[in-house]
């Protein structure tokens, strides 16, 4: 990592202050100078050291004031520096201001904070605070002395951000903690309790939500949330809030706002309902150095007509609403509001025109990030080159070895269906994914954005990968899939999105349509294509046959001439030919009747590899089928390899073994339900350790030298 020359902190742990900070109080660090007397600078702060010492061999650790790092200023900071200590121990370090409150009713305390790096380089950080904290009576061996309560946990964000919170005038210190073995880094500035700090923002102009949510703590929305880009509510999302030069408000609702049930009507879009239509005159009064935002007059409000500081029921005391604006800028601002005890709202504003920050997911799409792997990066992790290309329906990912050889080419859609990967979570800050239970965390590490930290925290690993603006390797014809061969299908389904199949879905391990899980679909080395549907396959009402097993109907029953073509550069397989199909046999890029036009149907193959790909198709407008397939060589059990080898126990809790009187190597890949690759072990020869696997049904590849079988397991 790059290193910055830094001007330490006069401070040492055997230096302290026994004086106090009267509030209000209010320090931006600015204002050292080299070499000396700095002693104002940081007067009633004190430092404390616990954990294990540094071995980095660099003198900058620990809290330091740092010049220049702030965006487009060379104003100081106080900043956190990287402890680089041995493995399994790790730094922790407190800066504490020892504070008088007592003199101020109501003790507002703000600061902003921004990071360089994401949260791989630290464990902990966090903002505390303390009514029982003397400096005087030293510390607890593990912590400064008193009882400390956490107000907030990290990460902090790429870009100055502002955090606002109130204490009560009995506080009598802030603290902020940062923990880790390479602790880097963390950049506090403008800290301000019970003061003004300088700041000149004004809510003046009209605004509008952009996102809101509530949740039991200040900033929390975990209860419930929803965006504009949700497309909902729209009614709702264009309603203005006018801040007039003059001190007045309103709330301009148009014809059309979101109603709710507390005010007597249905839930959903409709006309205003009095007291909260606008109607009414109202003022606001914004002070900049508590960050309180107070609208009054009848039925006036920000955010929801409901939330004010006693409850839910759209009637505040006084016709008067105070909000705290935690953070803004000329453009952004975030408003928070406590509508009784412990039901925090918060609202995202933006100023009419402008454009909202961007998540992490929006900026994301249409870049590739590189990550070039070894085995030192994980117990699983291999010599390869992955490429990570993002887009609004989902990830690809490319796969090569060091010298170019492509190896993987798969594709996660993003939704709720069965394999795809959910959106928990898309703020300016983070991006999270889960495919059931596992998830994983995407954020930047820099302003720059031309890095991405991946956090896995299911099997404990962590990566970063690099933006990537040349070409991508095995996209333009690279790509070794080889779709020869025979192929059934494992599971179908439908939905409204592309890999969606929450409208309906089955698949093999149900037990149903047998009939339909037999059927082949042969693709021969000289680009003939064959539906082999045997005796019987499943039939619907669309064929003018009852549904269920039957006899195969043309011209869909195999019997007509077909050809494939596969075009790697674009993942599509085209099937032409009367009545030739994959999956079912009505679907096709017009519609569903089994009548392509020119007896031909283009797939999207948007995942594969040697034994399994992922076959998409919009069947029409917004109907979207998913098959995934298996070739039949590992979707039938090789019984000659399978009856020379033993795999016990079955069902199994921790440990797999495997026997055999052969004695070439046995190779062992192990794919959950949905054909994801879990676990992939060579040359086996100790026992199997599956415990970090989730309970399920899982099947095994075995390969013993060159032929392979597959086995089902069920882990407990």
């Amino acid at each position: 990592m790059k290193k910055i020359t830094f001007l330490p902190l006069f401070l040492l742990i055997a230096q302290v202050a026994l004086s106090q900070a009267d509030a209000p109080y209010f320090q931006d660090f600015n204002g050292i100078v080299a070499g000396g007397d700095n002693s104002s600078i940081v007067e009633n702060w004190n430092q404390y050291s616990y954990g294990a010492q540094t071995n980095d061999g660099d003198i900058w650790n620990g809290w330091s004031l740092n010049p220049g790092l702030a965006p487009s200023s060379n104003a100081y900071t106080l900043y956190h520096d990287d402890d680089e200590t041995a493995t399994g121990t790790g730094v922790d370090n407190w800066f504490v201001l020892h504070l008088d409150c007592t003199s101020l009713s109501e003790v507002t305390f703000s600061y902003d904070e921004f990071q360089t790096f994401g949260s791989q380089y630290y464990d902990f950080h966090g903002v505390y605070t303390s009514e029982d904290y003397d400096v005087a009576n030293g510390d607890a061996g593990t912590q400064p002395n008193g009882i400390w309560t956490l107000l907030r946990e990290g990460a902090a964000t790429t870009t100055p951000t502002t955090r606002s919170f109130t204490l009560p005038n009995t506080t009598t210190a802030i603290a902020f903690r940062f923990t880790g073995e390479y602790a880097d880094n963390w950049f506090i500035d403008n800290i301000s309790i019970g003061s003004g700090s300088g700041n000149d923002f004004s809510p003046e102009g009209t605004w509008v939500v952009s996102s809101l949510g509530v949740g039991p703590n200040q900033g929390d929305t975990g209860w419930w949330s929803n965006d504009v880009s949700s497309v909902e509510r729209a009614c709702y999302y264009d309603d203005a809030y006018v801040f007039n030069s003059d001190g007045s408000f309103a709330n301009v609702l148009g014809d059309e706002t979101w109603l709710e049930g507390w005010q007597g009507v249905d839930e959903g879009c409709g006309t205003p309902v009095a007291p909260h239509d606008g109607t009414n005159a109202a003022t606001w009064i914004y002070d900049s150095s508590t960050g309180s935002l107070t609208i009054s007059g009848l039925g006036a409000y920000l955010g929801l007509a409901k939330a004010h500081n006693g409850g839910e029921d759209g009637s505040p005391a006084d016709d008067t609403i105070t909000y705290i604006v935690s953070s803004s800028s000329e453009t952004e601002m975030t408003i928070d509001i406590e509508a009784g005890s412990g039901v925090w709202w918060r609202y995202q504003m933006i100023k009419d025109g402008a454009e909202p920050t961007q998540t992490v997911f929006e900026r994301l799409q249409g870049n590739v990030y590189r990550q070039i792997e070894t085995p030192a990066d994980c117990g699983t992790c291999e010599e390869e080159i992955n490429y990570y290309m993002f887009s609004t329906e989902g990830l690809r990912i490319i796969g090569t070895d060091y010298n170019g050889t492509c190896e993987q080419d798969d594709f996660t859609a993003f939704g709720n269906g069965d394999g795809e990967a959910e959106i928990v979570t898309n703020t300016t800050q983070e991006f999270e994914v889960c495919v059931g239970s596992l998830c994983q965390t995407i954020t930047f590490t820099s302003e720059a954005e031309d890095e991405i930290h991946f956090d896995f925290p299911f099997f404990n690993q962590a990566w970063t990968a690099q933006l990537y603006e040349e070409e991508v390797p095995c996209l333009g014809g690279g790509n070794n899939l080889n779709l020869q061969g025979t192929w059934i299908v494992s599971s179908l389904g439908v939905g409204p999105n592309q890999g969606d199949t929450g409208w309906w879905s089955n698949d093999v391990s149900s037990v149903e349509r047998a009939c339909y899980y037999d059927d082949a679909y042969v693709f021969n080395s000289d680009g003939s294509f064959a539906n082999v549907l045997g005796d019987e396959t499943w039939l619907e009402g669309w064929q003018g046959v009852d549904e269920g097993c039957g006899t195969p109907v043309a011209p869909h029953d195999g019997t007509n001439a077909a050809t494939w073509i596969y075009d790697s550069s674009t993942g599509s397989l085209t099937i032409s030919g009367l009545g030739a199909y994959l999956g079912l046999a009505k679907a096709h890029n017009g519609g569903e009747d089994g009548s392509p036009a020119d007896d031909t149907i283009t797939y999207i193959v948007s995942s594969s590899s040697e034994t399994e790909m992922t076959i998409d198709i919009e069947a029409g407008s917004g109907v979207w089928w998913r098959y995934q397939m298996q070739i039949q060589a590992t979707a039938n059990l090789n019984e000659n390899v399978l009856n020379s080898i033993k795999m016990y126990p079955n069902p199994v809790n921790d440990y797999l073994n495997f026997d055999t009187n052969s004695n070439e190597h046995i190779d062992v890949q192990i794919f959950d339900i949905l054909g994801k690759s879990v676990l992939q072990l060579e040359n086996v020869r100790n026992l199997v350790n599956v415990s970090e696997l989730k309970s399920g049904v899982y099947f095994v590849q075995i390969t013993l030298g060159t032929k392979k079988g597959t086995k089902k397991l069920i882990i407990n």
